[in-house]
């Protein structure tokens, strides 16, 4: 079995709380999870985006962010095993490419292999407003994504949102239909209805689905953060797992573990009041 640990929405932040997030302390009950992390042996720890809550991006707000992102990886620094990274909506707060450096990321998308097992790394944030660094074709098919989903009602349709995008599926098709299909899928955005909150589904949601059933036969396993709530979900032998998020915990109360297709999966345990629309 491969011991993977994930964790979501970090957004840790040096200021002070609003609504349900609590930002300040967020670094805190990190160092918490570090420490069960470590406790567990693990192979392998996925940070599933927004590991700083982020600031305007100007001048001072860089450099704050900067400084925030630093201390957040001081502290996942101290884990003892590999870490690897999500892309989420509030870590764009820093420019993409310096993003990427940051987190030590040849690209936002890709396939992991560990010991035999394949883990795309997906990036639900390619087509989206929040990316400031996009080309004009993904540009314009993020505002082409919103305007539609918002002609039509969808609560989805926001602009802290965003989308694989027609690129990324093509690219996950053609993983899909090679001759070891990934074992594990993990994205910052939840694309299961019935696992996370409407508004907080990807905007390509059901075209990602659609490529995911075209071999029913195949298990999927997709975990996410984004939706503070977090919510897991079966359909049929797929599931969709959304981790609550870190930074609207009151309390780290351990570890919840899951086994699932030669993967034994760790996330925390968290104590929080009720969620925010804040993602």
């Amino acid at each position: 079995m491969v011991k993977i640990g994930l964790i979501a929405d970090i957004q840790s932040a040096d200021r002070g709380d609003k609504g349900r997030c609590l930002f300040r302390s967020s670094l805190d009950r990190l160092k918490q999870v570090v420490e069960l992390f470590n406790a567990e042996g693990l192979d392998l720890v996925v940070q599933l985006g927004d590991v700083l809550d982020g600031n305007p991006q100007d001048e001072e707000g860089l450099a704050q962010s900067r400084s925030e992102l630093d201390r957040v990886l001081e502290v996942l620094g101290e884990l003892r095993c590999p870490l690897e990274h999500v892309v989420g909506n509030h870590c764009l707060a820093l420019p993409r490419p310096e993003l990427l450096r940051r987190l030590g990321l040849p690209r936002a998308q890709r396939i992991l292999e560990i010991q035999g097992r394949r883990i795309a790394l997906l990036d639900s944030l390619a087509v989206s407003l929040y990316d400031k660094n996009l080309d004009p074709q993904d540009l314009e098919e993020a505002h082409s994504a919103l305007a539609l989903g918002q002609a039509a009602g969808e609560p989805w349709a926001v602009d802290w949102n965003g989308a694989l995008g027609e690129r990324q599926r093509e690219w996950l098709r053609r993983e899909l239909l090679g001759p070891r299909r990934p074992d594990l899928f993990l994205c910052h955005h939840p694309i299961y209805p019935s696992a996370a909150r409407a508004r907080f589904l990807a905007w390509d949601h059901q075209e990602v689905l659609a490529l995911l059933g075209q071999n029913p036969a195949e298990p999927v396993t997709w975990i996410s953060g984004h939706d503070h709530q977090g919510g897991r979900a079966l359909d049929g032998a797929n599931l969709h797992w959304t981790l609550p998020g870190l930074v609207a915990a009151t309390e780290v109360r351990g570890l919840e573990r899951q086994d699932r297709d030669g993967f034994e999966l760790f996330a925390p345990r968290l104590s929080s009041s009720t969620v925010s629309g804040h993602a």
